[in-house]
């Protein structure tokens, strides 16, 4: 389990939920079942926190089951609008476990028609040869900004005020561990916020 990526997974939802787009559009994947029982836990927490005291609480906050967190396996033959990977592995050897089998790391990446938001650790990743070339890939295309650049796009979809957020094309949450602490990164490649 990856405590601290679990709680940036559910702060990009929130946000994302909060830009309009709708939670059934949506879909958490992370290859380890841990994880899953983690950003349940901690969704159905901050889904019972909102909710609290407001009549006016939208229905994936009153149901947090809307939200489908499923682990790769399950996610199988499926896609969403928009998916939000949350890849755990995190150590200084570049163990990524079975993160570097290719026929999962197609499963993960091909499950989003419009949007994909990956939360990792890219040093821990970079070292698998297919995680490195997916991340350079990203690098190239500019599509790894710092995280003011996402509280940027979170801002504006507000203003905007979507009644949907589309398309969300190869949006990448790149996180390292730097001193210690967790930083933020996400892409746009392409998208636009339509109304």
């Amino acid at each position: 389990m990856n405590q601290a990526e679990a709680e940036k997974v559910i702060h990009i939802i929130e946000s994302v939920l909060a830009a309009g787009c709708s939670a059934e559009d949506v879909g958490v994947v992370t290859p380890y079942m841990a994880q899953v029982r983690l950003l349940r836990s901690l969704w159905k927490a901050r889904c019972q926190d909102l909710a609290k005291g407001s009549k006016k609480a939208k229905s994936h906050f009153k149901n947090p089951r809307i939200l489908e967190i499923a682990s790769v396996d399950n996610f199988q033959g499926r896609e969403k609008e928009l998916i939000v990977f949350s890849a755990v592995r995190n150590n200084s050897s570049g163990r990524v476990g079975f993160l570097a089998d290719w026929r999962r790391l197609n499963v993960m990446l091909t499950r989003a028609r419009r949007g994909l938001v990956i939360v990792g650790n890219a040093f821990t990743l970079s070292k698998d040869s297919n995680w490195s070339n997916w991340l350079e890939w990203c690098r190239r295309h500019r599509v790894v900004v710092d995280k003011e650049a996402w509280h940027a796009v979170v801002r504006a979809a507000k203003k905007a005020a979507p009644k949907r957020v589309k398309p969300l094309v190869h949006h990448l949450f790149d996180f390292e561990q730097a001193e210690r602490d967790t930083e933020i990164g996400i892409g746009i490649g392409g998208g636009r916020v339509e109304h």
